[in-house]
Order: C-alpha cells, then sequence, then structure tokens
C-alpha cells in the first residue's frame, strides 16, 4: 500500500499541532528521525567508500530530507495550477543525482589542471 506524502505536508501545518497526541507527535518525529539517520548512514557509508568527499553526513541528510519535502510541494502545486508535471520520483532524482553529484571529490579542480 502506498503512503500519501500530503501527511508531511499536513503535519507541517502550525495549527494541526494542538490536534494531535503526544503520542502521534512522538512516533512521527522518531519515524523522520529514522528517515534521516538512514540516509545520514549511506552518506557516512559513501565517504568510508571514499566515493564521496569529507562532508558532514547529517547535514546532507537534512539537505535531502528538506529536497524531498520541497519535491512534494512543487508537484502538489503543479498539480494544482496545472502545469505540466515530472513524476514525483523523477523530480526527486533529479534533485538527490544533483545532491549526490556534489559529494563526489573533485578531480584536480578542471580538466584544464591535466593539460
Amino acid at each position: 500500500m502506498q503512503k500519501d506524502p500530503r501527511i508531511l505536508r499536513l503535519l507541517a501545518q502550525p495549527a494541526i499541532r494542538p490536534q494531535l497526541s503526544d503520542e502521534v507527535v512522538s512516533a512521527v518525529s522518531a519515524g523522520i528521525s529514522r528517515v534521516q539517520d538512514h540516509i545520514g548512514a549511506c552518506v557516512a557509508d559513501g565517504i568510508h567508500a571514499g566515493i564521496y568527499r569529507q562532508v558532514n553526513a547529517r547535514e546532507i541528510a537534512d539537505l535531502a530530507w528538506s529536497v524531498l519535502l520541497g519535491s512534494l510541494d512543487a508537484a502538489e502545486m503543479h498539480t494544482n495550477i496545472g502545469l505540466g508535471k515530472d513524476a514525483l520520483a523523477t523530480r526527486t532524482d533529479r534533485a538527490l543525482q544533483l545532491i549526490e553529484s556534489a559529494l563526489m571529490p573533485t578531480v584536480s579542480g578542471s580538466l584544464r589542471a591535466v593539460a
């Protein structure tokens, strides 16, 4: 069963907190933390394997989470106003590929350095 990502947008609304039990808030917070921890661990694994340059893995996890939320917002806005729409997965994949390319070690700064 596919979960509706709009729940994340709903949870971001300030007026929703008083309507939620402490147990729900705690469960949602724990779930988000697990996702961010997993992303951070993946980045850390890439750093240790020499695939990524030295960065703060937690900051990258926060950035990736923000990209996901932004992709959800953009997809919903495009749907609401009838713009051409990319699939959410396509939009998110492109954004995460940009982040990942920025994590790659630089090689001599440019090709001119080799010449």
